[in-house]
């Protein structure tokens, strides 16, 4: 409001001052409150700002930690086919054959079953007689078969692997080249 506006009414001075007082006072309230109500506003954006921040942070992390769970998944799968697929190798060497990783991909291991126990497969003996007719070559005659049917020895180092050599010379002819294991 403009004391021009109120002189013009024909209103007395010394009104015009209370008046504008009064208006001034109410002015500044409403101003105050205005600002009161923006801080309020501003708080409350900046408490949801970091809420946000948090929250992302929290999604970034759970989608870390999936991919961890999903790589650690995986890596179980892969290790327990490895793990499989040393079995079926250690199962052929144990049936006299030379070269078991190229024979192990033709056998349908499938349809037999893995004794813990004796760390062998049930179920393969036709199966086997059949490949080792079929492959002769890659199979050892059966008298060193008798000799890789017993329990292989694994060595920690090669210095172990010469000492049980040294007093195990009949072994030495299943020695593989640079492995710990005969």
């Amino acid at each position: 409001m403009k004391r021009e506006f109120l002189k013009g009414l024909g209103i007395d001075e010394s009104l015009i001052d209370q008046i504008m007082a009064e208006n001034g006072k109410d002015i500044n309230n409403a101003k105050a409150s205005a600002e009161a109500q923006a801080n309020a506003y501003k708080e409350e954006a900046e408490k949801h700002k970091q809420t946000n921040a948090d929250l992302l942070k929290q999604y970034n992390d759970l989608l870390d930690s999936t991919k961890d769970y999903a790589e650690l998944k995986q890596f179980k799968v892969d290790t327990l086919a490895e793990q499989e697929e040393s079995r079926k190798v250690d199962f052929l060497k144990s049936q006299g054959c030379k070269h078991p990783e190229l024979l192990v991909s033709q056998i349908d291991f499938s349809k037999a079953q893995y004794d813990d126990e004796k760390k062998t497969y049930t179920g393969l003996d036709e199966v086997i007689k059949a490949k080792r007719e079929t492959y002769a070559d890659m199979f050892e005659p059966k008298g060193a078969q008798e000799v890789n049917q017993q329990p292989q020895p694994k060595f920690v180092d090669n210095a172990a692997k010469d000492n049980y050599l040294k007093q195990h010379p009949e072994m030495a002819a299943y020695y593989v080249e640079g492995s710990t294991k005969i």
